[in-house]
C-alpha cells in the first residue's frame, strides 16, 4: 500500500456527517454554532412566538394577526432575562411542533401516496386481465363475473 492509499491528500477536505453536540441540546447546539448570546433570539425562536402571538391575535381578527405576528412576537423574543428565556423556549418548542407536525403529515401523505399508486396498479392488472379473459370465447362467462 502506497502513502496515498492510506491518507487523503493534504488539499482535500472531510466533513463529517454529523458534528459532536458536547451534550448540549438541539437548542443550545445551534445557539453555540451561530454564536448567539443568550438572550439573542434565533429564527425559529422568533417563527414559533409569531406563530403563538399570530393565532392568539386572530382571536380578535385581522388587525390582531398582523399584530401578534409581526409586532408583538419580535418584541417578546427579545425581552431580556429570565422571562425573555422563557419566550424564547416557548417559541422554540412551538416551532419544532409544528415542523413536526409537518413532517409527520409529509410522510402519512407520502405512504398514502405509495398504497394508492400501488392500488392503482392492481386495478390496472385487473383491467387487462378481465380484457384478456373477456376476449376469449371459452372464459368470457368468467369475465363478466371480474
Amino acid at each position: 500500500m502506497t502513502y496515498s492509499d492510506e491518507l487523503p491528500a493534504a488539499d482535500t477536505v472531510i466533513i463529517p456527517d454529523k458534528m459532536p453536540s458536547f451534550g448540549l441540546s438541539k437548542r443550545e447546539n445551534l445557539r453555540l454554532s451561530y454564536m448567539y448570546l443568550k438572550d439573542e433570539p434565533l429564527l425559529q425562536e422568533v417563527f414559533g412566538l409569531q406563530m403563538l402571538f399570530g393565532a392568539l391575535g386572530a382571536q380578535a381578527g385581522l388587525g390582531g394577526f398582523v399584530l401578534g405576528a409581526w409586532q408583538f412576537a419580535p418584541f417578546a423574543s427579545l425581552v431580556p432575562g429570565r422571562a425573555g428565556n422563557v419566550l424564547r423556549m416557548a417559541g422554540w418548542h412551538i416551532f419544532d411542533f409544528v415542523i413536526s407536525g409537518m413532517l409527520l403529515v409529509h410522510g402519512a401523505s407520502a405512504a398514502a401516496h405509495h398504497r394508492l399508486t400501488r392500488l392503482s396498479g392492481a386495478w390496472g392488472r385487473l383491467r387487462r386481465l378481465r380484457g384478456l379473459v373477456s376476449g376469449s370465447p371459452g372464459l368470457s362467462m368468467l369475465g363478466s363475473a371480474i
